[in-house]
Order: C-alpha cells, then sequence, then structure tokens
C-alpha cells in the first residue's frame, strides 16, 4: 500500500496560504481568501479520500487530520455566512496546523500500516452518524474558542488603549460574543445528536445505554458545560472575558474527548 505521507505533507503545505491570508488581512478580499480556502479544503479532502479507499481510519492520526478536517469545513461555512467570521482564521490556522504536523509524523512513524479501520461493512448509520456529530461539534467548538480567544485579545487591547499588530486583524468583540453564542448552541444541537446515537449505537450492540468510557464521560462533561454557559448567558448576561473563558475550558475537554483519548489509548498505552 503507498503510504499517505507525501499526501498529508502537500495538505499540510495547504495550509499556509489560507493562514498567510488571514494574517495580512486579506479575507475581505475574494481573489485571494476563496482560493486559499479551496486549496486548504482540497488538500486535506485528498488525504482522507486516500486514507477512505481502506475502510473509516481511527487511529490518532487519521483523528488529527478528520479534525482539521471538519474544522475547515465548518470554517469554509462560517465564512459564507459572515465576513467577520473569516477573520476567526487568525486562531484557528496556527491550531489546525499544530493539528497537522502531529497527524503527519505520527502518519510517517508508522509508515501507513497498522492503523485501524472500521470497514465499511460493520458501519452503519448511527456510526456515521455519531461519527459526524462528534467532528461537527469539534470543529463548532474550536471555531468558538478562537472566537472567545480573540474577545480575551481585543478586550486587552480596549484595556491597553492601544490596538496591536494581532487586535488589529480580529473581529470586534461584540462581532466575536455574536459568532460565539451561535456557535455554541450550533455545538449544543449536533453534540445531543451525537450523544444520542452514540447512545442507539451502544444500545443495538446490546451494551449499556450510556458507555462509562473516558470519550462517553468527556463529550456529556463538555455538553453539560455548554449547556451551562448558554444558561448563564440567559439569566445573568455572561459574556466577554468570563464567557471566553468558559468556551475556552470546553474545547479543551472536546480536545482530549477526541484526539486526546486516541492518544492516549494508540500512543501511550499501545492499544
Amino acid at each position: 500500500m503507498d503510504s499517505p505521507l507525501p499526501i498529508a505533507i502537500a495538505a499540510l503545505l495547504g495550509l499556509l496560504p489560507l493562514g498567510a491570508a488571514a494574517w495580512r488581512g486579506l479575507d475581505g478580499r475574494a481573489i485571494v481568501f476563496w482560493p486559499t480556502l479551496l486549496v486548504a479544503l482540497a488538500g486535506t479532502a485528498a488525504l482522507l479520500g486516500v486514507e477512505a479507499r481502506r475502510g473509516l481510519p481511527t487511529g490518532f492520526a487519521d483523528a488529527l487530520w478528520l479534525s482539521v478536517a471538519a474544522c475547515l469545513a465548518a470554517y469554509a461555512a462560517l465564512a459564507v455566512l459572515s465576513c467577520e467570521g473569516r477573520r476567526l482564521a487568525v486562531f484557528l490556522l496556527p491550531f489546525l496546523f499544530v493539528s497537522g504536523v502531529l497527524g503527519t509524523v505520527w502518519l510517517g512513524g508508522d509508515g501507513g500500516e497498522g492503523r485501524r479501520v472500521l470497514r465499511y461493512d460493520v458501519a452503519s448509520i448511527w456510526v456515521a452518524v455519531h461519527v459526524g456529530a462528534s467532528l461537527a461539534t469539534y470543529a463548532l467548538i474550536a471555531l468558538a474558542a478562537s472566537a472567545g480567544a480573540a474577545i480575551l485579545v481585543q478586550e486587552r487591547a480596549i484595556k491597553r488603549k492601544a490596538k496591536g499588530a494581532l487586535s488589529a486583524r480580529l473581529p470586534s468583540v461584540a462581532a466575536c460574543e455574536r459568532l460565539e453564542l451561535y456557535l455554541l448552541i450550533a455545538a449544543a444541537v449536533v453534540l445531543g445528536t451525537g450523544i444520542a446515537t452514540g447512545m442507539a449505537w451502544s444500545y443495538l450492540r446490546g451494551g449499556a445505554l450510556v458507555p462509562l468510557d473516558h470519550k462517553s464521560v468527556l463529550a456529556v462533561l463538555a455538553f453539560g458545560l455548554i449547556l451551562a454557559v448558554l444558561a448563564l448567558h440567559r439569566l445573568t448576561g455572561l459574556r466577554g472575558r468570563s464567557a471566553a473563558r468558559w468556551v475556552l475550558a470546553v474545547s479543551l475537554v472536546m480536545v482530549l474527548a477526541y484526539p486526546g483519548v486516541k492518544f492516549v489509548s494508540e500512543v501511550l498505552l499501545g492499544r
């Protein structure tokens, strides 16, 4: 089997033009922004297409690249809907690049052999919906965390009464708060769907309705934190730096729930 490593490296390099466009503040120039976004999407799609020929990849490296692809797809949708949302790439792209680097290192480390896959003949609609919901939630929370990080930077710039190079490239605080709220609402709906389909799949396989594994516990915890942030926003007007810190905590839980669990089980424990 041909190694996917060269395609992974190409996909990684494909993220750089979008990151450069974001840092240069060229998100408003369609002739620059959209081609760079398409290049980033095409690179990850090509890599996942190669990997999908064997089945649904479930290893740590593949989990990282799946998360990168999901975040890019969610960002593309947000970019269509919101010009301010495009500017979140300043924070999102470095995170995706680091994830891609780690995924590429692990792909190269095993030579493309021995990684676990879920064969299509044992998958079902429940698995497809559950995996899709998990990836979509991860992407939405990553975008919400980018908005939260932007809020922290912008409020610090306001406090200092001076804009720096970074704050000048970010959306306004008001725009970030709107994006953060809408993304959290979407994440709550999608994650709730993912938890429900996961319970259905576990039940159909004859297992417990709510599996007490690390991923399930962390997913439920993230869902509870999202609902708590939304409730506090509704009841107390939680916003700004306080809300941003909550969202960053949720994003940490999601990282632990998806690629984090894969890292511990596959890399540290060798399962």
